[in-house]
């Protein structure tokens, strides 16, 4: 073990808090990027990648309790995996407005 590192075990309920938020923080720090790449797949008209990308986003929301940008992603997995590609833009659109809503409440936490 390092010196001042703690197990988890060891480290406070206050302290998982912390830790877990800065972890939500830099995911969804990187939300943006990744909806503009798969803005950047419904460009290309690259809906199996658009939905791959989608299911990770989806699945790694779940994980982060981000519930309704989950949600929103499952719907975003499916027109792709539906190809309804016209579809797609106004969910884009919503994730981007769900990321800043989270992010504005994980800062004031």
């Amino acid at each position: 073990m390092i010196p001042g590192d703690k197990t988890a075990k060891e480290m406070s309920q206050s302290q998982h808090r912390q830790v877990w938020t800065q972890l939500t923080q830099r995911y969804l720090a990187d939300l943006p990027k990744q909806l503009q790449a798969m803005r950047g797949c419904l460009d290309r008209g690259d809906l199996v990648q658009l939905q791959q990308q989608a299911h990770r986003a989806k699945g790694t929301s779940g994980t982060y309790r981000l519930e309704r940008i989950a949600e929103e992603f499952a719907l975003l997995e499916d027109l792709a995996r539906r190809g309804a590609a016209r579809e797609i833009p106004p969910h884009l659109d919503r994730l981007a407005v769900l990321v800043g809503e989270a992010v504005s409440r994980c800062r004031h936490d």
